[in-house]
């Protein structure tokens, strides 16, 4: 006797399911929904089918779940008694007022009064918008110099600072020191190790766009021998170069930026 297996399915299915499953000669069990039931299925399979067009990898799967979501939406439409015509109107009404999704804007995040009059929505809504705390962030840079007395610089993407020349480095860890912070952001960017780390200097920096406040510890250390610089975090830095103190690339990371300006604290 052939062993047989048994999945759980507990979803919704397409009409034509049961008779394809059975054609192939294997069993399914299906059941007729009561409208309310059916209706939150089909809530549930939206879900379901706008997380497969998240992680669609090439067009060909984009078109195929897109229809699948476009099949889910006129289902739940003739579920519910609306019409398409009553969902593009208030689509176009939202678009006339906010406008639509051509521009590509990406927003991280708003700031308002207390006593401002969307302040209720927000704090209404913690989970989908959490309060984010606006206070300085520490960060580290390393100051690493070759035999020839270059600096390594690595060009940063993705992040603040995009596009600028920075030194390797990151933030500050709980219960971490500036010298262990040093070695492990080294090691984990370009995969050397450095040896006794000193305090250079700290930079107290604002990104006015990103609305970010750091205060950056310049850390420098000294390489003997020639060693080979790894890029391994090529989603956040694009290239790592040496590079002498006379001709630095531009443009440069704001802490560096203000070391260079002499906007710095210096231990005496």
């Amino acid at each position: 006797m052939t062993t047989q297996h048994c999945f759980k399915l507990n979803k919704l299915i397409r009409d034509n399911l049961p008779s394809i499953v059975r054609a192939k000669n294997a069993e399914i069990f299906e059941y007729v929904m009561e409208v309310d039931e059916y209706i939150l299925r089909l809530k549930d399979k939206l879900v379901e089918e706008a997380q497969e067009v998240v992680n669609a990898t090439c067009d060909d799967e984009l078109i195929e779940e897109l229809a699948d979501v476009l099949e889910v939406f006129d289902s739940l439409s003739k579920a519910t008694g609306i019409s398409r015509a009553q969902i593009e109107q208030r689509q176009l009404e939202k678009r006339m007022k906010n406008g639509g999704f051509d521009k590509r804007l990406y927003a991280s995040h708003i700031k308002i009064d207390a006593d401002h009059e969307d302040i209720g929505y927000y704090l209404a809504n913690k989970e989908k918008y959490s309060d984010i705390a606006l206070t300085p962030r520490i960060g580290i840079g390393v100051l690493i110099f070759n035999e020839r007395n270059q600096v390594l610089l690595g060009k940063r993407i993705n992040a603040h600072g995009d596009g600028s020349w920075g030194p390797p480095g990151g933030h500050l860890e709980f219960r971490e020191s500036f010298e262990e912070c040093a070695v492990r952001e080294v090691m984990e960017e370009v995969g050397i190790r450095i040896q006794d780390p000193e305090f250079l200097a700290c930079t107290n920096d604002v990104f006015i766009t990103e609305q970010k406040h750091y205060v950056s510890i310049f850390m420098k250390a000294y390489l003997y021998q020639e060693l080979q610089i790894q890029n391994l975090e090529p989603n956040k830095i694009a290239e790592w170069g040496w590079f002498d103190l006379v001709s630095l690339p531009e443009p440069l990371f704001l802490p560096l930026q203000q070391l260079i300006a002499q906007k710095a604290y210096y231990r005496i």
